[in-house]
């Protein structure tokens, strides 16, 4: 025959008995520290994002005021190139005339001088 060992439980006693839901961890010293340091990194580091995001909008406004002025440039320069050509045209038109009115007085037997 087979003896069970059967061990016997003895119940707690009520004012033991802490339900975990209740307890409280207590960080140490040196956890402290670092939870305080890290909250610290964490409070740089949102000024930084709000320092760079502050400074991205200000390139982008100078971006786009930069972008105004080139296509204000670009249309300066077309213009200027427009009016160029139309100088040249005016000049080559004025060279042709003034070579006919001088051909005309030499042929005329006009001194040239």
């Amino acid at each position: 025959m087979r003896r069970t060992h059967q061990m016997q439980l003895r119940p707690r006693a009520a004012a033991s008995v802490t339900p975990v839901a209740h307890q409280q961890h207590v960080p140490s010293k040196y956890h402290q520290k670092q939870i305080i340091s890290l909250k610290q990194e964490l409070k740089n580091v949102k000024e930084q994002a709000a320092a760079a995001e502050a400074n991205a909008e200000v390139v982008r406004r100078e971006k786009s005021i930069a972008e105004t002025s080139l296509r204000d440039v670009q249309e300066d320069l077309v213009i200027q190139q427009e009016t160029t050509m139309q100088m040249a045209i005016t000049l080559d038109s004025w060279h042709d005339r003034f070579d006919r009115v001088y051909q005309l007085a030499e042929a005329a037997g006009v001194d040239p001088a």
